[in-house]
């Protein structure tokens, strides 16, 4: 009887991987060039920042492209490398590289814009001095005040800088037609107005915003409020100023800690921008749990509405903290801006107002 051995099964060799259809490499390619094409568009776009020269940007926009598309070197490599293959580039890289490089440009232009502003609001200050110590102001100056506060409350920067100086010179014109005293003034602010362009370039003017909020700080609130009293002034344009504070927010961080404090303070800030959308409200952080609103162009009557629309909103927030959930309200003093009176006493009266509405219970509002 014959023994017959068997050969052993054959191991299993694994499949081939299926080759990349065409059409992946191609939609690939086009993603690519794609991602190439927008960092040289981006870099074709660029412009000059303060310790960024936009020949630097449109150079590292290149060399990103360059990697993209075929492996080169990374901006900053020292050496040249080997070619790299496409699993081994840095898209997470060109991302940073993006967001970063939009991040210094858009606090660029918050700073030149806030120096352009700033420039031209001393110019109606200004103004408002010589037509205050005058007492008899022509029609000439009123002409050139209406036209500040045109360009003022909006426009482009590049039509901003235009006017002003189309003003300047005609101010130049009506300093002569005046009495020296007056002269002299007007000739300070047609330095001040000329020392814009100067400001313009080099723009560093410092943050006007509350790094826990995200919402205006006390020295923008300060400037804000001169403006409102100047405008009140000039054009008997209403303002109406709110003063809020959280109701036992010492409490809130005696039981649950600064950490949940500080998620109060911002959800009330968020609740403060999302009622107050206007291009002219002015929502500041006043100072711990203080908050200030300027309605721009508002009466006393129009601004209780909104208040009590506020009162109702931050009434339906709260914050979960572990396992408690913080309720919030808070109390309010508004006050509406009159002729004759100071930033200083403005605020005190809106503050007074806010400290009856506690006085009386809380989570209210009193006019001033």
């Amino acid at each position: 009887m014959a023994w017959f051995k068997k050969d052993p099964s054959p191991a299993a060799v694994p499949a081939a991987p299926a080759p990349k259809a065409p059409e992946e490499d191609l939609a690939l390619a086009r993603v690519l060039d794609t991602l190439a094409a927008l960092m040289r568009e981006y870099g074709r776009s660029a412009f000059d920042l303060e310790k960024l020269s936009a020949d630097a940007t449109r150079g590292e926009c290149e060399t990103w492209a360059q990697h993209l598309l075929i492996g080169a070197r990374r901006p900053g490599d020292q050496e040249a490398r080997e070619v790299l293959p496409l699993d081994r580039r840095d898209f997470p890289g060109v991302r940073r590289f993006f967001a970063e490089r939009r991040r210094e440009e858009g606090l660029y232009v918050v700073r030149s814009l806030s120096a352009l502003h700033q420039s031209l609001w001393a110019a109606i200050q200004t103004l408002d001095g010589v037509v205050v110590g005058s007492g008899d102001a022509g029609d000439g100056v009123h002409t050139e005040l209406k036209r500040l506060q045109a360009v003022a409350q909006g426009g482009s920067p590049e039509a901003i800088r235009r006017e002003v100086f189309t003003v300047v010179a005609e101010i130049g014109r009506l300093a002569q037609q005046r009495a020296l005293q007056q002269k002299a003034q007007l000739e300070g602010l047609r330095s001040q107005v000329k020392a814009l362009g100067d400001e313009l370039e080099v723009a560093r003017q410092e943050s006007s915003l509350d790094p826990l909020t995200r919402l205006f700080n006390r020295r923008a609130f300060d400037e804000r409020v001169a403006q409102a009293v100047a405008m009140r002034r000039l054009f008997a344009q209403p303002s109406t100023l709110l003063m809020l504070d959280l109701d036992h927010f010492k409490a809130v961080n005696d039981q649950f800690g600064h950490v949940a404090g500080d998620s109060v303070l911002r959800e009330v800030a968020d609740c403060l921008a999302r009622t107050f959308v206007a291009r002219s409200d002015f929502v500041a952080r006043f100072g711990g749990e203080e908050f200030a609103v300027i309605l721009w162009d508002v009466a006393l009557a129009r601004a209780r509405q909104a208040a009590e629309k506020l009162l109702a909103a931050v009434r339906g927030l709260s914050v979960q903290h572990e396992a408690s959930r913080i309720a919030i309200t808070v109390s309010l003093g508004i006050a509406e801006v009159s002729a004759a009176e100071s930033p200083v006493s403005w605020i005190e009266r809106a503050d007074k107002a806010l400290y009856e509405a506690k006085r009386q219970g809380r989570d209210r509002l009193m006019a001033g």
